[in-house]
């Protein structure tokens, strides 16, 4: 086998990945406001709402610490979010 045959067959290989073109927190955002509306009329939350919080945790942190200029510093291990999936 040559160079070109082992070109080829990495060529031969195209995975499409579907992405969003909207803004991913603003995405995660409207999903979580979407949710608490539904269970404000129905009374019930039909999603894991600990994950939903942690994550709108995780974003308003980041955004803090862009707005400090902080983008490099290193996560600290007992954040108040830091709890095991399920």
């Amino acid at each position: 086998m040559n160079r070109e045959a082992i070109r080829y067959r990495q060529a031969s290989f195209v995975e499409h990945l579907f992405v969003h073109k909207d803004n991913p927190l603003k995405l995660e955002l409207r999903h979580l406001i979407s949710a608490a509306r539904a269970a404000q009329t129905t009374g019930r939350v039909e999603l894991a709402e600990a994950e939903d919080l942690r994550s709108l945790a995780v974003a308003l942190e980041i955004e803090r610490m862009i707005r400090e200029g902080r983008g490099e510093t290193a996560w600290p291990e007992d954040l108040p979010w830091s709890v095991a999936s399920a």
